[in-house]
């Protein structure tokens, strides 16, 4: 085992450690860490350095089993590819991806914001526009939905959003 840190004769601070008066909580937690660990031996052998991810352990750094450990995987979902394709228009996918994560600004959602708007749907102006309403219950959307359906012209393959119709 190594020695602990201390003082050289006539010094107050390590070089290279910062003072023990910083005012950054993170860098006294270095500081203090730093100090409380013994130095390396040589009479013990080389320092080595290994990168330890649960289920793996290797003498060098992987990014690719950092990002796999740090990001969590999810099922893919069946319309991804309806949406997330070579010739997709970027606002047409990002917005339908904003409303599958129910986040659309929609009347209801602003009220609760406290914005004051009112809640009613802005194409029926008879019921609250919540993401369901605006998108597959109000009649406007309904006709909507049944003329492209009607016509083949708006669903890709695989995206069939007329079934609550």
């Amino acid at each position: 085992m190594g020695q602990i840190l201390e003082f050289p004769p006539g010094q107050r601070e390590f070089p290279g450690v910062p003072s023990h008066r910083v005012r950054h909580r993170r860098v006294a937690e270095a500081r203090d860490s730093l100090i409380a660990h013994p130095l390396p031996n040589l009479a013990q052998g080389p320092d080595v350095f290994s990168w330890v991810i649960p289920g793996s352990t290797s003498p060098g750094f992987s990014s690719g089993l950092t990002w796999e450990h740090l990001h969590q995987k999810f099922p893919k979902l069946s319309w991804t590819r309806s949406v997330w394709f070579k010739g997709c228009i970027p606002k047409h996918a990002f917005t339908f991806w904003v409303a599958h994560l129910d986040r659309l600004p929609v009347r209801q959602r602003l009220v609760t914001w406290g914005i004051d708007v009112p809640d009613t749907c802005v194409l029926c102006n008879r019921f609250s526009e919540s993401r369901e309403h605006l998108f597959l219950e109000c009649e406007y959307s309904k006709d909507i939905w049944r003329t492209g359906r009607d016509s083949r012209l708006c669903f890709p393959s695989g995206l069939d959003m007329t079934k609550s119709l």
